[in-house]
């Protein structure tokens, strides 16, 4: 974006304290992140793949990237660090032999194990605790808010 581009928003209480319970969970969920390494030696990212892996079998780095809604060079990244530590393993693709598939490791899913079957297991903890209609409430407005944000991104993508 350029210097010109801005987003003009009218500043109310309502905004300011939503804007700042946003910014208290991205804090939290970095933290979390980070004792998800230090309690399992890898990061919450990698703890992703390896559910993802669990949960789906062996998947292209492409695929697991649009299962995660993530970019690709960052699960290439993510994926290499895992294979240095044995946790995943590749293998050709069987429908593209140019292609290869990642598979977790019996490594990899002990690991899972220990972080309870999931890529964040602090945010799963705290959200096992809430009523089920409010996380699903929380995951439908969350979802609304990112495709929100992703829509006015785009839009100012386009402005440039």
């Amino acid at each position: 974006m350029n210097k010109r581009t801005r987003i003009l928003v009218p500043r109310t209480p309502l905004l300011d304290e939503a804007i700042a319970a946003l910014a208290m969970l991205m804090s939290e969920m970095r933290l979390c992140d980070l004792l998800s390494d230090e309690l399992f030696g890898v990061t919450a990212a990698q703890l992703r793949i390896l559910s993802e892996l669990t949960d789906h079998g062996g998947q292209t780095i492409n695929e697991l990237a649009a299962a995660l809604a993530a970019h690709q060079s960052s699960i290439s990244a993510q994926v290499a660090a895992l294979l240095e530590v044995a946790l995943v393993r590749v293998a050709t693709d069987e429908r593209d032999a140019r292609a290869v598939q990642v598979w977790i490791t019996p490594k990899g899913r002990a690991i899972l194990r220990r972080a309870n079957g999931s890529g964040r297991p602090l945010a799963a903890a705290a959200l096992s605790r809430m009523p089920g209609k409010d996380v699903a409430a929380l995951a439908k407005k969350v979802r609304r808010l990112a495709s929100l944000m992703e829509r006015i991104r785009q839009e100012l993508e386009n402005v440039r």
